[in-house]
């Protein structure tokens, strides 16, 4: 059953145990973009928004600009709980979204973005990229072979897979 005084979050049987109050939810749907999802008590104190920011009400936004990024406060339906807009108008769930207040034109960042994906593939096909990777390569047989760095490893909780959990 799902309850809409607790978010979907909050609902998940991998949240068992878990104060999702105080946690936030980063998401990066896109370059340039950052979403900071939370409860107000926990968006205040990861210090994304000012003290004595006077908070929307309902479904009404809070937009400004500070330090070369803007900035956009919203109220949010929990993700995975449905229903009417108007039963979530009080609820607290909120969205922090910040970017740049000075975005580059799609299509520009689009070419700045090829080419560099062009420069990348230039240089791994050039002399020096590929002794770069063979270096690489060379550095990566030489951990799987150090035996002290592999038995440092396994004391790193789910780093390595144990042998039973690949064998199931």
């Amino acid at each position: 059953m799902i309850s809409i005084e607790q978010s979907a979050y909050a609902q998940s049987p991998a949240a068992a145990g878990l104060d999702l109050s105080s946690e936030v939810i980063v998401r990066i749907p896109c370059d340039h973009v950052a979403m900071y999802i939370g409860t107000r008590a926990a968006l205040e104190s990861e210090g994304l928004v000012p003290a004595h920011t006077e908070w929307p009400r309902g479904f009404c936004e809070l937009r400004w600009q500070a330090g070369g990024a803007k900035f956009q406060i919203r109220r949010r339906r929990p993700e995975g709980i449905k229903g009417p807009r108007r039963d979530f108008l009080a609820f607290d769930w909120w969205e922090v979204r910040v970017e740049p207040a000075k975005m580059p034109d799609y299509r520009t960042f689009d070419v700045v973005q090829k080419t560099k994906a062009l420069n990348d593939a230039i240089y791994a096909h050039s002399l020096a990229g590929r002794a770069e990777a063979r270096l690489w390569s060379q550095r990566l047989l030489d951990a799987s072979m150090d035996h002290a760095y592999q038995a440092f490893k396994t004391l790193i909780p789910g780093l390595v897979k144990s042998h039973s959990a690949a064998r199931a």
